[in-house]
């Protein structure tokens, strides 16, 4: 039998389906997400790399947080058990992570950041309002 070349080798590992028999449900996965710190450290990434008009946003990591686990939780199992199959846990939390902090239909938009301009400041000087916020 003729011994295989090392880059044979390579390239039939490279090719092997990773292979997660069961199909977990959504709160397996996220059990597994948050054990991991995933997500934490998607919104952590995410929110380091926001620009100076948008780092109010970093007010709102903890609710962030909370809105992510319940977006994983709705998710379609189908498509979550594929990306977590093929490793693409990450650039799925991403993904939504983006979708939540950018687009104007998002839970998180509509919850926290929709309103955020009519709040009035709190601090006044001499009369005179400083936190121009609208």
């Amino acid at each position: 039998m003729p011994r295989k070349k090392k880059k044979e080798k390579k390239d039939e590992e490279k090719n092997k389906p990773l292979l997660i028999p069961e199909k977990k449900s959504n709160e397996e996965i996220l059990e597994e997400m948050l054990d991991t710190d995933l997500i934490a450290e998607c919104i952590n990434y995410q929110l380091k790399y926001l620009g100076e008009g948008d780092s109010w946003k970093r007010e709102f990591s903890k609710d962030l947080f909370q809105d992510m686990c319940l977006v994983i939780m709705r998710y379609d199992n189908d498509k979550l058990n594929d990306a977590y199959r093929k490793g693409h846990s990450n650039a799925l939390i991403t993904a939504i992570l983006k979708r939540q902090l950018i687009s104007d239909s998002s839970d998180f938009y509509r919850k926290y950041i929709k309103y955020r301009r009519y709040k009035l400041p709190l601090n006044f000087d001499r009369g005179e309002r400083t936190d121009y916020d609208f």
